[in-house]
């Protein structure tokens, strides 16, 4: 008997066996992907961050008796209400110094501002304020700094005040003094920096007196607000929260204001 010995089929020169193929598309399938993913890649690492949600607001407005920014102690009568509509600018209210330059993430800030108060009791009044912002602008740290740009105009976060009066609710010339309590809540456009991410609240005491021609007004108090770091801020002193608040004026003749 003759055993017959049968090699095994050889491929073809410029042909491929199964396996071979398979690992040749799949090879080249991986590159494919990996090009695609390298692409991507850029992309990805230039998405900005999105703002640190806080009110940039300075301005504290007295919808009621006394200075448009500082109270006097004094109440308004029972019955009696005051309606205040006023705008104010900023000029880049919010910098950024980076690598000895400055960018600014607000050029220009124009804001509108709603403000009311009500004279409940001879010792209560009640006040409110709405701002808005009607208009800002800064420059595109999207790329450079992966900072959002804030929006361009949106509502801000209202905020409530009860005033009760402590002294000198009897008669004009007496000493004035009133305890103000306040809270502002976070409500408003969250992309426009016009409100904080939490409540916030304040309570201040003030002081006043007419002196013939001239009004002395004092005014003390403490902000409690979330404590925050706006984004891209490598210094941990640049942060916003809670503060001591003091302020004084003087108002000289016949007020303004009705």
């Amino acid at each position: 008997m003759v055993a017959e010995h049968v090699d095994p089929p050889i491929a073809r020169r410029g042909h491929l066996t199964d396996d071979a193929a398979m690992g040749r598309a799949s090879h080249r399938y991986g590159r494919v992907a990996l090009g695609l993913l390298l692409l991507a890649a850029p992309g990805r690492a230039q998405e900005a961050a999105p703002l640190t949600s806080f009110s940039l607001e300075r301005l504290e407005v007295n919808p009621g008796l006394g200075a448009l920014t500082l109270g006097n102690g004094e109440l308004l009568a029972p019955g009696s209400l005051r309606v205040s509509l006023l705008g104010h600018y900023q000029r880049a209210p919010r910098v950024f110094h980076v690598d000895g330059q400055d960018a600014s993430l607000l050029r220009y800030r124009a804001t509108g501002m709603l403000a009311l108060a009500v004279g409940v009791l001879p010792w209560l009044e009640l006040q409110g304020q709405l701002p808005v912002v009607v208009r800002q602008r800064g420059d595109d740290l999207t790329t450079s700094q992966a900072i959002a740009s804030p929006s361009r105009s949106g509502l801000g976060a209202p905020r409530f005040d009860v005033r009760l009066g402590l002294l000198g609710r009897l008669s004009p010339e007496a000493l004035h003094l009133a305890l103000d309590l306040g809270v502002q809540l976070p409500l408003g456009a969250s992309g426009a920096l016009v409100r904080d991410s939490g409540f916030s609240g304040w309570g201040r005491l003030l002081l006043g007196k007419q002196l013939g021609p001239v009004s002395p007004a004092l005014e003390a108090g403490v902000l409690l607000r979330p404590s925050v770091s706006p984004a891209s801020s490598a210094d941990a002193r640049d942060s916003v929260g809670s503060e001591l608040q003091v302020g004084a004026g003087l108002t000289v003749g016949r007020a303004l204001r009705g």
